[in-house]
């Protein structure tokens, strides 16, 4: 990925925190998703 394991949890943090991502984890795999609102975010900025 390019940065350090801790840089992207860190990442990961803040966008759950906003509430822009969702994470599941099973074991030792984790997987995050986008929300409903990234979404709605993201296509007002693209116009």
């Amino acid at each position: 990925m390019g940065i350090a394991p801790a840089t992207a949890s860190e990442h990961a943090t803040l966008l759950r925190e906003a509430g822009l991502i969702r994470t599941t984890r099973q074991g030792a795999a984790v997987s995050h998703s986008v929300t409903s609102a990234a979404v709605a975010l993201w296509e007002t900025a693209a116009g």
